[in-house]
C-alpha cells in the first residue's frame, strides 16, 4: 500500500512544471483517476477492509480480488466527490 500511495503522490507532483506550478496540459482525466486510485483508494479503502477480512480469517484470493474491485471503486467515488465539494461546496455545510 505504501508503494501505491507513493506512486499516486508522484503522479500528482508530476503535473507541476520545474518551477512547482501546476501545468494543466499534464493534468488529464486519466492521470486524475490514477492519482485518486493510488493516493486514496488503496490507502483509505482497500487496505483497511482487506486487513479486517484477513484478521477475520477471510483470506481467499477470490474474496480479496472482489474486495479490491469494490473498495477501489468506493475510494475513487469518495475522492472525486471530496474534490468536487472542495471546489464547489459551501464551506458552511
Amino acid at each position: 500500500t505504501a508503494l501505491q500511495t507513493e506512486m499516486g503522490q508522484l503522479l500528482d507532483m508530476s503535473t507541476e512544471n520545474t518551477q512547482g506550478e501546476m501545468d494543466l496540459n499534464r493534468y488529464t482525466i486519466e492521470r486524475y483517476k490514477l492519482i485518486v486510485k493510488y493516493k486514496t483508494a488503496f490507502y483509505s479503502f482497500y487496505m483497511p477492509v482487506a486487513s479486517g477480512l484477513i484478521l477475520a480469517g477471510v483470506d481467499g484470493e477470490e474474496e480479496l480480488k472482489q474486495t479490491r474491485e469494490i473498495t477501489l471503486a468506493m475510494g475513487e467515488y469518495f475522492q472525486i466527490q471530496d474534490d468536487f465539494l472542495d471546489c464547489y461546496g459551501d464551506p458552511e455545510t
